[in-house]
């Protein structure tokens, strides 16, 4: 999709202090997180609530892709020229 750019997304504000959405929303859905200086999370584990998998690494996460973007886009935009 051409007219699509994550720019046009920007979702990861600050919240408090350092801490930005994604650091707040890991915090809230995780256990025993820990984090460090730049409020990044750097420990814990997150159970997916779909298949009930287990993760300990923040960085596997996509805490932003319950919609895709690119679908949100569609909706607000339609579709690319020459499809429906």
């Amino acid at each position: 999709m051409t007219s699509y750019s994550r720019a046009k997304f920007p979702h990861w504000i600050t919240q408090s202090g350092t801490c930005n959405t994604r650091e707040v929303v890991l915090k809230r859905d995780g256990t025993h997180v820990k984090a460090n200086a730049a409020c990044a999370a750097v420990s814990g584990r997150w159970k997916s609530p779909y298949d009930g998998a287990t993760c300990t690494r923040a960085s596997d996460l996509a805490t932003e892709y319950s919609v895709g973007r690119s679908t949100i886009h569609r909706i607000i935009h339609g579709p690319p020229a020459g499809q429906s």
